[in-house]
This record gives C-alpha cells, sequence and structure tokens, in this order.
C-alpha cells in the first residue's frame, strides 16, 4: 500500500477528532451576553418584582450587567456590577461579584448559569434572596 493511499484516511479521522474537540470547547464556552428576564425575590422580607439584566462581555471572564427592576411594584431601581467567571463546567457558567452599593452596603452575588437561565444568590447588609432570570 502506498503512502498516498494512507493520506485520505489519516487526515480525515484528524478533521473528525479536532471537529469533536472543538463542539466539546464550544459547550463550554456559553455567552451570556444580551437581554434577560425575570424576577428577584427577598428571602427576608418576601418583597419581589420584575427584574432585567443586560449582560456585556468585557472579557474572557468578566460580564458587566446592568440590572433594572421594580420594588413595591413601581419603584425603580438599577446597578451595575461586573460579574467574574469563577468556573465553566458541563455547559454551566459560575460567576460571583461584590459592590459596595449606596444605601444597602457591600453586595455579593454568586450565580449559575446556562445557555437560558440565570439563578444567583445574593446578600447584602439587611437583606438576602434570589434573581431568576431567562432569556
Amino acid at each position: 500500500m502506498r503512502r498516498r493511499d494512507l493520506l485520505v484516511p489519516v487526515l480525515s479521522i484528524l478533521c473528525l477528532l479536532a471537529t469533536g474537540l472543538a463542539g466539546a470547547r464550544a459547550a463550554d464556552c456559553v455567552d451570556l451576553s444580551g437581554k434577560w428576564h425575570g424576577t428577584w425575590v427577598s428571602c427576608k422580607s418576601g418583597h419581589h418584582g420584575t427584574l432585567n439584566a443586560r449582560f456585556r462581555k468585557i472579557g474572557d471572564d468578566c460580564y458587566q450587567v446592568r440590572f433594572t427592576g421594580t420594588f413595591f411594584v413601581v419603584v425603580p431601581f438599577g446597578f451595575r456590577a461586573n460579574l467574574a467567571v469563577t468556573k465553566r463546567e458541563d455547559g454551566k457558567v459560575y460567576l460571583s461579584t461584590s459592590k459596595r452599593l449606596p444605601v444597602l452596603g457591600t453586595f455579593c452575588m454568586s450565580a449559575v448559569a446556562t445557555e437560558c437561565e440565570f439563578n444567583a444568590t445574593y446578600s447584602s447588609k439587611d437583606d438576602e434572596g434570589q434573581f431568576n432570570l431567562h432569556r
């Protein structure tokens, strides 16, 4: 058998392997950029409301997020936070942030996100609760 006869099958196998590896890496590279909608709820007081977020990727492991929502049904609020990616695994992205906010003190958040869902727990000086968003 000539070398040229082996070249095509060997190259085909290498291409298949490379495609499979690229697909596996793509599954771990969930991009959260864009608009998200959902709700927030305080576990301490039971207050809740609408929540919107716009995720903007500002690095391989960081998103700037603009959160807006309502408190007491009609009182608007908004703030920005940089969420750091702490881990990527099985199509999930783990994120966290800590930020000093006026009145609320230090705001901390830990989240797990997929392509379609963002679920976070938060805590601040006098409150703790959850953010639940979807695309």
